[in-house]
């Protein structure tokens, strides 16, 4: 040990702190570039990612809903919405249109925005938010419309509309919901949710400014 002080104090051997220092000083100008590369390929990642309006829908910004205004049936086929991948219990006798004779194969155009609130939510409270910005729920159609001109969107988050609805059973109301299928994100769905629960936190909810 005291050969050791003795040749560290003749500078025969580095200071042990300055070493260190030049030592870290060397690393950080190695992992410098790296972050800067790991960077611009998440930027890379983010900007090739197929969003359509996902842009608008991060941002809670009004978007516009532009879509020919068709039966049920072929809004749903419209949507790219594989037969196995909805349920069938979305059809227009459960969900009767009293708007489709004044629209049919209308284009029409609405602004549309994606709610979410920081709280676990019922719809009642949802509903009345959405007043209080002047907002509606979305209808099912106006749902089908943004799945069909975002349907990369369904595959990252599940977007309901509380619009429109089936009873199902008595008490038992369930409103439309577009997502991925479960245990596959790459295939979109469309499937009814039961009415009754308290939304979680986060929860998206399609809207149309009245």
């Amino acid at each position: 040990m005291e050969v050791l002080f003795k040749e560290l104090k003749n500078g025969k051997i580095g200071n042990p702190s300055t070493s260190l220092r030049a030592g870290r000083k060397d690393l950080m100008n190695k992992v410098r570039p790296l972050k800067v590369k790991i960077n611009s390929e998440i930027d890379k990642i983010e900007n090739e990612l197929p969003r359509g309006n996902i842009k608008n829908i991060r941002n809670f910004r009004e978007f516009n809903l532009r879509f020919r205004y068709l039966k049920l049936r072929e809004m749903i086929a419209a949507a790219k919405i594989a037969p196995e991948n909805f349920d069938h219990d979305i059809n227009s006798k459960n969900f009767p249109d009293l708007q489709e004779k004044k629209l049919l194969n209308q284009v029409v155009s609405f602004k549309a925005k994606i709610f979410s609130f920081e709280k676990d939510i019922f719809s009642s409270e949802v509903v009345a938010e959405l007043k209080k910005a002047g907002f509606r729920p979305a209808t099912l159609k106006e749902l089908l419309a943004l799945a069909q001109i975002d349907p990369e969107l369904q595959k990252y988050v599940d977007v309901l509309a509380l619009g429109s609805y089936w009873e199902r059973d008595p008490g038992y109301r369930t409103v439309p919901v577009i997502g991925n299928q479960r245990g596959d994100w790459k295939k979109r769905r469309l499937d009814l949710y039961w009415d009754g629960v308290l939304w979680s936190e986060g929860t998206l909810f399609l809207a149309i400014l009245e």
